[in-house]
């Protein structure tokens, strides 16, 4: 049986400080257990524990709580509201939150046959625009915005999880907040910026890009980035645009793929300046005639799994039940569930991060927040000395521009190696026997292999210093 579920059963039925009865399990992550619980008073809550073992590590207790400051802080009805917070008298640390009924857009759109209405969409990107905008204006950046993260209540109201991984921007540097060189987030739905672990880069148009991702997988079921595993997802995201939703879906309304395109430019300078912007020129879209029409055939929706990766210091507090981050609140999670979020990948992690490594220039250690243990790829392996040979290289290190560059870009490539020489292309021989003098030799031999090689060597070594980058 896995051991955070074991743990969390040892919880059932125990009330916390005299106050909280635990009934039942709602989800199990990588660092915390979320259950229904009832207040001495009748009011049914949900219950946030993060799990014993990391409740040792003082940083982590205060991120844990600072998620729930943070959502507070907000005062939104697009958030999870916090009630209260404690500590149990076996030093455990756990939150205490609305309780909410219904199912992640992500959970909606993989049960729907036909697809969620480009209508209901957009009425949702638009709610979503709406908590945005109060997070930006308190410094808020939310970092991991996809379906998974999105929580439709049976009232039919909007709300916004997973405010775990969430930073203040004023934070930057802070012993609380990312380190520099980390990268937090879900690779699918990532920016540039974010994918190439730039943290200080990392700002509201970063939530932005990710709203038009999340747009852009409701409607078809499928990522910007066409990606078979989560690095080869980072990899593109770091290093390639977004392909048109009309790569997608052909019958897309134009209206809406100017939209998506400008929201998943690759360049910050192209996309949406604030939230409130992008939220008006999605009404536009919405008002558009034919735009949203509901004879256009929807996308036929395709499952995906798409885990949020972190590389803290320590294991993130980011866990997936509908609270503030991740389970599922109104519906116990099977332990069938919980086996196949345990499913394998850190060997195509290393692969594929090794990848990132050639263009990034730095290690990058992540982990899934499904699981409690970190990944770390390794450095670098030594370069060889290249062969002698011209060849076209790619850029070394994708640079992220604000601004496109201009069209007159040209690949760069090798300085062509010098030849020696070699009138007959023979193999090098012995000299001529005695008898015949050597200046009636009218043919210059072939110098030795190993000159050739000498001589040519030190053109084409400065290869040797330049990353060579193939994607896929």
């Amino acid at each position: 049986m896995d051991v955070a579920l074991a743990s969390a059963e040892e919880r059932l039925g125990q009330t916390l400080r005299g106050k909280y009865t635990i009934e039942a399990i709602l989800g199990v992550g990588g660092t915390a257990a979320v259950y229904r619980a009832t207040h001495r008073n009748g009011h049914r809550v949900a219950v946030k524990m993060l799990h014993p073992y990391l409740c040792k590590s003082k940083d982590l207790r205060a991120r844990f709580l600072r998620e729930g400051y943070l959502a507070n802080l907000l005062n939104h009805r697009g958030t999870v509201r916090v009630l209260d917070d404690d500590v149990t008298e076996d030093g455990a640390v756990f939150l205490v939150l609305e309780l909410l009924e219904g199912q992640t857009l992500e959970e909606l759109r993989e049960a729907s046959v036909t697809g969620i209405p480009l209508e209901e969409v957009l009425r949702l990107a638009e709610e979503l625009l709406n908590v945005l905008e109060v997070a930006h204006d308190h410094g808020v950046v939310h970092r991991d915005i996809k379906p998974a993260n999105l929580f439709l209540t049976t009232d039919n109201q909007l709300k916004v999880l997973d405010f775990g991984i969430a930073r203040i921007v004023d934070e930057i540097g802070s012993a609380s907040s990312t380190k520099t060189g980390t990268m937090m987030g879900t690779p699918a739905f990532m920016p540039p910026e974010q994918a190439l672990s730039r943290p200080k880069e990392v700002d509201a148009q970063s939530d932005l890009w990710a709203v038009g991702a999340t747009i852009f997988n409701l409607l078809t079921g499928e990522h910007v980035h066409s990606a078979e595993s989560t690095p080869e997802h980072l990899v593109k995201a770091a290093t390639r645009p977004a392909r048109s939703i009309r790569d997608a879906w052909p019958e897309a309304p134009p209206a809406l793929d100017a939209f998506l395109t400008k929201a998943l430019s690759f360049y910050k300078a192209e996309r949406f300046l604030c939230a409130a912007e992008m939220r008006d020129e999605l009404r536009h879209v919405r008002n558009t005639p034919g735009a949203v029409s509901p004879t256009l055939p929807a996308p036929k929706p395709r499952t995906s799994d798409q885990p949020t990766v972190v590389a803290p210091r320590d294991i993130d507090d980011s866990v997936r039940a509908m609270t503030m981050s991740g389970g599922e609140i109104g519906r116990a999670t099977q332990p069938s569930n919980l086996a196949k979020r345990r499913r394998s990948w850190a060997l195509v992690g290393a692969i594929g991060a090794v990848a990132v490594l050639l263009s990034l220039g730095g290690t990058i250690a992540f982990v899934a927040t499904r699981g409690p243990t970190p990944i770390k790829t390794a450095a670098r392996p030594p370069a060889g000395d290249p062969p002698p040979i011209p060849a076209t290289i790619a850029s070394p290190r994708p640079a992220l521009p604000t601004a496109r560059p201009p069209s007159t870009a040209a690949t760069a490539t090798a300085a062509p190696t010098p030849t020696v020489a070699t009138p007959a292309l023979k193999p090098a021989t012995r000299p001529p026997p005695p008898a015949r003098p050597p200046a009636q030799v009218k043919t210059a031999t072939a110098p030795p292999p190993a000159t050739a090689a000498a001589t040519a060597k030190p053109t084409a070594k400065p290869a040797a210093t330049v990353d060579v980058y193939k994607p896929f």
